[in-house]
């Protein structure tokens, strides 16, 4: 009985096989060759093809456009790319391509579509397309000095070509063909950033003080804005300086490698300061609010401890500084490339003194970041001492 059911089974299986391969033969009918115009043609043509074989290579022209089986299609190698960026970022809506304005990525992609390195109908999918990286997200009215994004583009290109569609505020400064394997985003270790600003912001507050053009920090201020930045340095949980993240959320948990005050310096007749620090990664605002919180102790209207608890309490969040004065320095490349130099940090420092963007400059930093110096910006910034005073009153 079980061998009678077997025999069964098998023979349906085998009725059903031959039956798809009939309906298969039948639709992938492939045409015959041309008939030849003379009637005893040779055996074998100049070319070496015997008459058998050139009935089995069919010419692609003569197929269907429906029959995927025998189409042929060119793959096109696009190898990969590091170009290093340099924009001021108070016109645009940070980094990240986006509908809601112009930002970075929208007016490089554009720029892409005019020298044919991108098809007009991929805008939307450009980062799949080309494979797109960037080492550093920027917010909006953020501006970087180093910036690099790893991509596939075809050769062919220049860059005076690119930076042709470019607005002044945005420059191409160098392209590098680096390995297959090499992403900005999971390469990069490590970021810097700066954020350059006034000495006066750091003044303790006095509503009847005006003359800021005057002003001149004293020493002991700038050491104890330099220990109040120092509390940042280690693992902490950030969630008060960021947005939309609670203290139980493990993306809160920041690692900040190194903080630096500078020296003040004129910059015409406004004393300025510089900010400095180094950390694995950043959060939506956390650079701003940690400059915020500084500010803060420093006017007085906020304690050491208070900024400790910004780390450990759950809602206690942390004041916002303009996003004017802030700049992305560089981003640590751990990257080997193929050619020239031995790493992309050398690369990036050389083609950095090429066109005179030096990291210890600070006039050539704050001529890219913009002027602090009567700005709506700094307004706002004292704004909230002001509001603060008037409700006292």
């Amino acid at each position: 009985m079980l061998f009678q059911r077997n025999s069964f089974m098998t023979a349906m299986l085998r009725g059903r096989l031959l039956s798809g391969l009939i309906r298969l033969s039948s639709s992938c009918v492939v045409p015959s060759p041309a008939p030849s115009s003379s009637v005893n043609s040779p055996d074998v043509d100049s070319d070496g093809t015997s008459d058998a074989n050139k009935d089995l290579a069919v010419d692609e022209t003569w197929i269907p456009s429906n029959n995927k089986h025998y189409v042929k299609k060119k793959k096109i190698t696009r190898p990969r790319f590091a170009m290093l960026l340099s924009f001021h970022g108070s016109n645009y809506y940070g980094m990240q391509f986006n509908s809601h304005g112009p930002a970075i990525e929208n007016i490089l992609f554009d720029a892409f579509i005019k020298i044919g390195l991108l098809p007009e109908e991929k805008i939307r999918a450009a980062r799949y397309y080309l494979d797109y990286q960037r080492a550093s997200r920027t917010d909006r009215g953020v501006s970087a000095l180093r910036q690099v994004v790893s991509l596939r583009i075809t050769k062919g290109f220049n860059i005076d070509g690119i930076n042709e569609f470019l607005p002044d505020d945005i420059r191409v400064l160098g392209i590098k063909p680096v390995d297959m394997i090499f992403d900005a985003q999971t390469w990069c270790t490590a970021r810097t950033y700066s954020y350059i600003m006034p000495t006066y912001a750091l003044r303790y507050f006095d509503k009847s003080w005006n003359d800021c053009h005057k002003y001149r920090i004293d020493s002991l201020s700038v050491l104890k804005a330099s220990q109040i930045f120092e509390m940042f340095r280690g693992t902490h949980h950030f969630h008060n300086y960021t947005e939309k993240i609670d203290i139980w959320d493990q993306r809160s948990q920041r690692k900040i490698n190194d903080t630096e005050v500078s020296n003040p310096f004129l910059m015409g007749e406004v004393e300025m300061i510089e900010f400095k620090l180094t950390g694995q990664s950043f959060m939506l605002h956390q650079i701003r609010r940690m400059i915020g919180m500084v500010i803060a102790i420093m006017r007085g209207k906020a304690t050491f401890s208070m900024l400790q608890e910004t780390l450990e309490h759950p809602m206690m969040p942390a004041p916002t500084a303009p996003a004017l004065g802030l700049l992305l320095e560089k981003g640590l490349l751990i990257a080997i490339t193929s050619l020239t130099f031995s790493s992309m940090e050398t690369y990036l420092d050389r083609k950095m003194r090429r066109h005179s963007f030096k990291g210890n400059d600070l006039s050539s930093k704050m001529r890219q970041v913009g002027k602090w110096d009567n700005t709506e910006d700094l307004e706002k910034l004292l704004k909230g001492d002001e509001d603060d005073s008037s409700k006292e009153k």
